[in-house]
């Protein structure tokens, strides 16, 4: 009831400060008003995350996903501390650390959020996920800002910004990942779009150093986007080069009239438009700046990337054939969206064909809008390159060949053709990431069509508006989980830190899942010395422990009921050396024993029968350890915690 609330009053105070109603005494702007309407719209719509900050949108298909973000935020700020680059991680992969340079992680969140983990708390759970719902919470007001200002600048129509914002900030794509904070940077995308499109309108000094700065957040936040943005403003040049027309404020995409809130007449954009003397010494110092801090801020990625580039060459295909969208699903209600969740779940998901869990569908409401708009723009034959990119986007997140009603046909795609020009990006870029490139040319292309419709409409833009505002608010409040921490691993924490132990690893005997595994290493600060490269694609490390050949061997002899006890005493001295230089080897302190049968079953493969798992091999291996003279022991709920 109070997420509803919250709900209601947000959005009514932002939907004030937005249109600004002379029946509430408004009409006046005040600087940083858009701004703060949006914000208002924002913490209203995402109600249950303001009024829980530290529960986690765990309820969403892959939940898990939201241990690695949560993680990567952690990485971030530990490597900075530490006067390493964010893109190595040293506890993990045991002993030899990973390589981050095409894992999924979000640097530009982490940078950010720095400063937050050490004022809430910089060892874990639970401030920690507090940070992470503020990130999530600031990612769905910039994205609704950064689009307002971009469609402003394409039509200098308020009400079409607004629209647009809200089409865009609340999409079903946005939603679904939630957990996933790469995929849901999509606000920087967004904002350099923004800058390019700004500075090649209306060239400036400042305006080249702030798109060099936009780009490096969103190289920062998302390879996948980045490679997205350069594909599409490339094939917006070479179309402009082979017409001959450089992209500027073109007739067909100014707004002439008044405009639709404050009633006054708009000159073209064109008028905006002056030119700089490009030798000046302004020019120069801004040229030579943005280079400067375009090279710099890259080099931490790029000279840990392009080494690796070679591997992603030889990867294959099949990630991007298995993360591709069903065409069938695009005009789909998606379950993944709590407007069309929860109780319908069920019902919704027995609609769709194939895999929704990344946000494949457009969703019924934001497709007629763009049906809508495709119409005006097609008669008004203005915006047609937003019309187009939104096709092409929605092409490439097909995949290499076409999916249709669940089938893979034989069909080849547009993004086939990628594949052919950048062969690692099978490895690195999912097809359906292109949904985010999709989302942005959709909604600026309703803000088009809306701007070229509103002369029929004249009068009705803010209820019109306010309608649509109404159904995707529909989508809050979404449902959020409590993630118990364990206890155990709050023990190791407190341990290692009142007795001022150096960070050392943590094994799990027989495993743990890889997710978990990071999500549980932001809390007590150890190395974790686990094979978690099924955590996330492009994740690797240049060693690990389960390569050991005796990791096998200690996890499979360690398992078995009574192994110490029947041997001699100088047979279990022996094991008991060997164990301890295994343990020396990789530097590993603590053992932590979990009694879940899912996690047994999925770290010893076919080590142990199905009969075998549960408590027989969790007590087989509380008794083995124990023969081996640990310092300390602790059972604390369903964990045993050995220290060596």
């Amino acid at each position: 009831m109070t997420s509803w609330a919250l709900l209601i009053f947000g959005c009514a105070i932002g939907w004030a400060l937005l249109f600004r109603p002379t029946w509430i005494g408004g009409g006046r702007r005040f600087p940083g008003s858009t701004a703060l309407g949006f914000l208002f719209l924002v913490v209203g719509m995402t109600s249950p995350m303001a009024i829980a900050p530290e529960a986690l949108p765990l309820d969403s298909r892959d939940g898990t996903d939201v241990f690695l973000s949560v993680w990567n935020l952690w990485n971030t700020h530990h490597a900075l501390a530490s006067g390493v680059s964010p893109y190595v991680a040293e506890g993990i992969f045991l002993p030899g650390g990973a390589d981050l340079s095409l894992h999924r992680t979000s640097v530009t969140y982490g940078v950010l959020s720095a400063p937050f983990q050490v004022a809430f708390g910089e060892h874990g759970p639970p401030q920690l996920f507090g940070v992470y719902t503020l990130l999530v919470i600031g990612s769905f007001w910039l994205a609704a800002y950064f689009m307002f200002r971009l469609a402003f600048l394409l039509t200098q129509s308020r009400s079409a910004a607004i629209l647009a914002a809200i089409v865009f900030a609340f999409a079903d794509f946005r939603f679904a990942n939630l957990v996933r904070l790469d995929v849901l940077a999509t606000e920087w995308l967004v904002l350099f779009v923004w800058s390019w499109i700004s500075f090649l309108r209306r060239p400036r000094p400042l305006k080249l150093v702030g798109l060099a700065v936009s780009a490096l957040l969103l190289l920062h936040s998302s390879r996948d986007y980045t490679v997205q943005a350069g594909i599409v403003i490339g094939i917006w040049t070479f179309f402009d080069l082979v017409t001959g027309r450089a992209f500027r404020a073109r007739r067909e995409e100014l707004t002439l009239g008044r405009d639709a809130h404050h009633g006054r007449r708009v000159p073209p954009v064109a008028h905006f438009r002056s030119k700089a003397p490009l030798g000046s010494l302004g020019w120069g110092v801004a040229s030579c700046f943005a280079l400067l801090l375009a090279v710099v801020g890259s080099y931490p990625w790029a000279v840990r990337a392009l080494g690796r580039l070679r591997w992603a060459q030889s990867a294959g295909t099949g990630w991007a054939e298995e993360s591709s969208a069903d065409l069938s699903e695009f005009f789909l209600p998606s379950s993944n969206h709590p407007l069309w969740g929860g109780s319908a779940a069920s019902w919704v998901e027995s609609l769709h064909f194939g895999d929704d869990r990344f946000g494949h569908s457009l969703g019924p409401l934001a497709g007629v809008l763009f049906v809508l708009a495709t119409f005006w723009i097609l008669r008004r034959r203005s915006g047609v390159r937003w019309v187009s990119t939104t096709l092409l986007c929605l092409a490439f997140a097909l995949g290499p060949v076409l999916q249709l009603g669940g089938e893979t046909t034989s069909i080849p795609m547009p993004f086939q053709g990628l594949l052919a020009i950048f062969p690692w990006f099978a490895e690195i870029g999912s097809p359906t990431t292109w949904m985010a490139s999709a989302w942005l040319a959709l909604s600026v292309s309703v803000a088009i069509g809306w701007t070229h419709a509103r002369a029929r409409l004249q009068g009705r833009g803010a209820g019109l508006i306010t309608v649509a505002l109404l159904l995707f608010t529909l989508a809050a409040p979404f449902r959020l989980s409590e993630e118990p921490i364990p206890d155990a691993y709050r023990h190791v924490a407190r341990i290692s830190r009142n007795a001022g132990l150096q960070p050392a690893g943590l094994l799990h005997l027989p495993g743990m899942f890889p997710r978990a595994s990071l999500l549980y290493q932001t809390v007590h600060g150890q190395k974790v010395a686990e094979n978690v490269g099924h955590a996330s694609r492009g994740f690797r490390g240049s060693n690990n422990v389960s390569l050991d050949p005796a990791y096998r061997s200690l996890v499979e002899t360690l398992g078995r009921d009574r192994t110490l006890a029947r041997l001699s005493s100088s047979a279990r001295e022996q094991v008991r050396v060997e164990t301890t230089l295994f343990l020396q080897r990789h530097s590993i302190r603590w053992i932590v024993v979990p009694m879940a049968v899912e996690t047994q079953a999925w770290a010893v493969g076919d080590i142990f029968s199905p009969l075998e798992l549960g408590n027989g091999l969790y007590d087989n291996y509380c008794e083995n350890l124990r023969a081996l003279n640990p310092v300390s022991e602790v059972e604390i709920g369903a964990f045993t915690v050995f220290q060596f």
